[in-house]
């Protein structure tokens, strides 16, 4: 019972630490770059590029699929998991995170009114509403839901005021304080942000494919996940594989009634946020 709500509380991390949502402006032209070279032709491309992932990104709010699986270090302890994620957009969620003999040994579901965590084994059933204090009172950690997805497909706020570049990479902050590293090659590279819960600050950093993107090619998704937590040492890593994408998701429920989409986090996305 005790490994279980050790996963349950990581799976807070998981949810929240994501990150934020993906923005629908533009990407800051380079104006606030520091240094002599802030109007270099790489630096402007780097730029334009981050902008243009953006917005493929955003046009993947449709049904989704991957497979994966998740390692979990807690001090000394080492935990590896199958798992999986699916949905529709924004509309909902599902992480199932598997034992031995593809046992489902967890579940988590995620819909605009409420979210609901199955622990299989113990028979563990929770349900509450999908707000911040909600999934504070399933996790532990104070979150809107709504974060999850665009994060998990490597979208995040639009870089504001002054840009720095550094080898190859440009650094900045969003709207909402995260810090991001983002690259020409793969885009976003690490998010930081700093938790409104006991101020605790997390790490993520992204691991893409190795080969090259020409252009033209289909937008990279992310193969890796880490998450570390700055004060213990914690850290949670998730690894992927393919990436599925699918056309025409309706947002109708099992019931045939329509399904709400979740809050949108940025007002500029306005309808896009759903499927």
């Amino acid at each position: 019972m005790e490994w279980f709500l050790s996963v349950r509380c990581w799976m807070g991390c998981v949810l929240a630490l994501l990150l934020a949502g993906c923005a629908g402006g533009p990407v800051s032209d380079g104006s606030g770059m520091a240094g002599s070279d802030a109007g270099s032709v790489e630096q402007q491309r780097t730029l334009r590029q981050f902008r243009q992932d953006q917005d493929l990104r955003r046009r993947f709010l449709g049904g989704w699929h991957v497979d994966g699986s998740m390692e979990i270090r807690l001090k000394d302890d080492v935990r590896r998991h199958r798992m999986e994620l699916e949905g529709k957009g924004n509309r909902w969620i599902r992480m199932r995170v598997f034992g031995p003999f593809k046992n489902v040994v967890m579940e988590l579901t995620m819909v605009p009114d409420w979210l609901r965590l199955v622990q299989s084994r113990d028979r563990v059933r929770m349900e509450v509403a999908a707000d911040s204090e909600g999934m504070a009172a399933l996790t532990g950690l104070a979150f809107n839901p709504a974060w999850l997805y665009p994060a998990m497909i490597g979208c995040a706020g639009n870089l504001e005021g002054e840009v720095t570049w550094d080898e190859g990479a440009l650094s900045g902050v969003t709207r909402v304080g995260e810090t991001l590293s983002v690259n020409g090659t793969n885009g976003l590279l690490k998010q930081r942000r700093r938790t409104g819960v006991a101020g605790r600050s997390f790490v993520v950093d992204y691991g893409w494919p190795e080969r090259k993107r020409n252009p033209g090619d289909p937008v990279l998704m992310p193969e890796q996940v880490e998450i570390r937590l700055d004060d213990d040492g914690s850290m949670l890593t998730m690894s992927f594989s393919e990436w599925k994408f699918f056309k025409g998701s309706s947002g109708v429920s099992e019931d045939g009634a329509a399904l709400p989409s979740f809050p949108v986090l940025y007002p500029e996305l306005g309808d896009r946020i759903a499927p």
